[in-house]
């Protein structure tokens, strides 16, 4: 009975996607690695759609202010992405996780210290860097740890770490609700800043320990020769445009449904059900991307985020809203996870780092853009109508682009 019991539990271990004899470790490592994502990702940049509403009515921004902001958090967003990998070999992947990851729960404080538009702007930038940063050193670990696991145990666990994105946007959603019903108009937008603040520091704390794990050994695996960036042309261009379509949606979504009359707990029950969504997703897209031709499977998800971000515009309602958030959510951190996987089998290993860095320079140059011209078109006759439906065009021709993509010849990981 005794040699029964462990062996169910061995199977058990073996059928989750990630799992080995320390499956359990395992998981609850990559959880805590994606404190990272939690806080620089779902707090420091996704939250800000959240607050804008408010900030807009307090600090009397226009929606061409409104989008610069969101670009200038992109702007930092790409000064990290191009530092990141040789930060992380000059002073450590480990030390670069934890110390980036303590001034992001810093940056997202200090946005409500002042009102100053240039104070905002700075603590924007400081959070979009260092959360690069945090980003780019936390997923080049986990492809490194669960390299050598196979394709679905490798995408499984990206998965989970992209997926902590999903699970700051529902504890920001969450959060800030309470704090916009509960906190004076003029400074609630400050108050849902500190909370932020607050729970970044908690995230801190969370993931401290656990990144302490990240040996010299992955250090020094790093160093790898010249990358190879022609073979990654078509994915730079298809992630360039899905950044600047989908910061788009993201950004200006909230203020979107605001201006056809939604209620604070629509908006909530929005955003809840595309941070539901964002985690749900991740498991449901890992084995198709870990199985499937990447291209094929990334254009897919791509499709499926421009799909997602276009049907709001066309049927204006709340069931139309939700189904939005359950697609555009259950789909766009996935795409992250689609590229990571082409780049994965189409590199060797000492590359993934690199890699990452490169495509998320051109990621996030298309996500300065994609708040710039949003805000701008949107400023126009046509309203925010026009400029979620040019970034869901943008989207659909990232997707046309991502067919492109041929099957690599031989992928640098078991299977």
């Amino acid at each position: 009975m005794k040699d029964s019991k462990v062996s169910g539990r061995k199977n058990l271990s073996m059928a989750i996607p990630g799992t080995t004899k320390s499956g359990t470790s395992d998981i609850l490592f990559t959880l805590a690695m994606a404190c990272g994502p939690i806080a620089g990702i779902g707090f420091g940049r996704f939250a800000y759609a959240l607050l804008l509403p408010s900030m807009r009515d307090s600090l009397h921004w226009s929606l061409s202010v409104s989008g610069l902001i969101g670009s200038v958090n992109a702007i930092g967003y790409l000064v990290g992405a191009i530092l990141a990998a040789s930060i992380a070999k000059r002073f450590g992947t480990g030390i670069t996780f934890r110390v980036a990851l303590l001034l992001v729960a810093i940056s997202n404080l200090s946005t409500a210290f002042s009102p100053n538009l240039v104070a905002i702007a700075s603590a924007r930038f400081f959070s979009g860097a260092l959360g690069a940063i945090c980003y780019i050193a936390g997923a080049g670990f986990v492809m490194q740890k669960f390299r050598t696991r196979g394709r679905i145990a490798l995408a499984a666990n990206l998965g989970i770490y992209v997926g902590g994105v999903g699970l700051g946007i529902i504890v920001s959603g969450l959060a800030i609700s309470a704090v916009l019903s509960m906190a004076p108009r003029d400074s609630a937008w400050q108050d849902g800043w500190v909370l932020l603040g607050i729970l970044s520091f908690l995230c801190v704390a969370v993931s401290w320990r656990t990144s302490k794990q990240i040996s010299k050994d992955h250090d020094t695996s790093q160093r790898a020769t010249r990358l190879p960036s022609r073979t990654l042309l078509v994915l730079y261009v298809s992630y360039g445009l899905f950044g600047v379509g989908y910061i788009t949606y993201m950004t200006f979504i909230v203020v979107y449904l605001k201006n056809l009359g939604s209620s604070e707990a629509t908006i909530t029950l929005f955003w809840s059900v595309l941070g539901v969504g964002a985690i749900l997703g991740t498991f449901f897209w890992s084995r198709l991307v870990g199985r499937s031709h990447p291209g094929r499977t990334l254009a897919l998800i791509n499709a499926t985020v421009a799909l997602g971000a276009v049907i709001p515009l066309l049927y204006q309602n709340l069931a139309t809203a939700l189904i939005s958030a359950l697609l555009f959510g259950g789909s766009f951190l996935s795409v992250v996870s689609g590229v990571a996987e082409v780049g994965r089998r189409k590199l060797d290993s000492a590359h993934w780092t690199q890699a990452m860095g490169a495509l998320t320079v051109l990621f996030a140059i298309g996500q300065i853009i994609g708040p710039i011209l949003g805000g701008f078109i949107s400023s126009g006759k046509g309203g925010l109508s026009v400029g979620l439906g040019v970034s869901a065009a943008i989207l659909f021709l990232g997707a046309l682009i991502a067919l492109v993509e041929r099957e690599p010849a031989v992928p640098h990981c078991g299977t």
